[in-house]
């Protein structure tokens, strides 16, 4: 049995607003590929997932120095998820459906970035919303 924990609610807002703001550095399928700085109006050339976001932003961490054990394990913990919530949160081939076909896995445009950081904080609405159920 999995123990209940107290989501942070607070911390996916600001995952949301950084990923828009800086739509370059958030792709799904890299636990880290460089450092991300969040707010940064340039690409730094670094990309995480929900699970970097998450330690950079509540940890003040530098990903590049991290195991993607060690970054999602940080993450579930300072995000207050189950094994189960970070499974559905950080596994693209778990999400809805509908948001897996809006996703441009291989983006290559500012526009493809765009999409993708919407997509994404769509993402964690609907995760927010059901309480980590989807």
């Amino acid at each position: 049995m999995e123990r209940i924990l107290a989501m942070n609610i607070a911390l996916m807002r600001s995952m949301q607003l950084c990923i828009q703001e800086t739509p370059r550095q958030f792709h799904i399928a890299d636990w880290q590929s460089g450092d991300i700085t969040p707010g940064a109006q340039s690409d730094c050339g670094g990309a995480a997932c929900f699970a970097g976001w998450a330690c950079v932003l509540a940890c003040k961490v530098r990903l590049s120095e991290m195991s993607n054990v060690a970054i999602e394990r940080l993450a579930r913990e300072v995000l207050g998820l189950s094994e189960a919530q970070a499974d559905r949160l950080f596994v693209f081939s778990k999400w809805p459906e509908v948001l897996q076909e809006r996703y441009r896995y291989n983006a290559r445009s500012p526009e493809d970035y765009r999409v993708n950081a919407n997509v994404a904080a769509w993402r964690l609405e609907v995760f927010i919303l059901s309480d980590g159920e989807i």
